[in-house]
């Protein structure tokens, strides 16, 4: 009897076991099940991010391309804007050259002297515009008024001094500056 209450002690034992067991297996089945259909659904989702991504890559190319293009476009205006400062260089270069010649040929004349003062008294007043109005457009229109201003005074001073030669010349004397120029 002892044996058979042993035996039936281990049949009870298996059961509650077994049940156990069956009852693990079941979760396990519940939680696998869960995963496959949260792997589909992830699935799904990542592809949907995917195409949604390959649509942001090609936005961001299509607006890199425009950026690019519109940046070479500006390349070829800072060329013109380059070119520009090479003008003015150019033309304050030959206002300078002119205006060194002006001044030494006509030192000695006190009509001179008060012409040139009233050149840099008008070269002091436009200083004060140019440092007010600092745009690049307003700099460059002011450099070419002063000068075109120089340039006139230049011209109506050599065509005063030319008038002036052939006036106080014998008819026979040629201008042995202009033959020499």
């Amino acid at each position: 009897m002892l044996w058979e209450i042993g035996v039936l002690i281990a049949a009870i034992a298996f059961a509650i076991l077994v049940y156990y067991v069956i009852e693990a297996l079941r979760s396990l089945k519940y939680s696998l099940d869960e995963m496959r259909v949260t792997l589909i659904e992830v699935k799904h989702e990542i592809s949907a991010i995917g195409t949604e991504v390959k649509s942001v890559v090609q936005t961001t190319n299509s607006v890199a391309d425009d950026v690019n293009m519109k940046l070479k476009s500006l390349d070829s205006l800072f060329g013109s804007l380059d070119d520009v400062g090479h003008v003015v260089q150019e033309a304050t270069s030959a206002v300078k050259e002119s205006a060194v010649a002006l001044i030494s040929s006509v030192k000695s004349g006190q009509k001179l002297r008060k012409e040139r003062a009233a050149v840099q008294a008008e070269a002091e007043a436009a200083r004060p515009k140019v440092a007010v109005n600092n745009t690049k457009t307003e700099l460059l229109a002011q450099g070419a008024t002063l000068a075109a201003k120089v340039l006139q005074l230049i011209v109506e001073r050599k065509s005063a001094a030319g008038a002036a030669e052939s006036v106080s010349r014998p008819a026979g004397m040629h201008n042995t500056a202009s033959s020499r120029q």
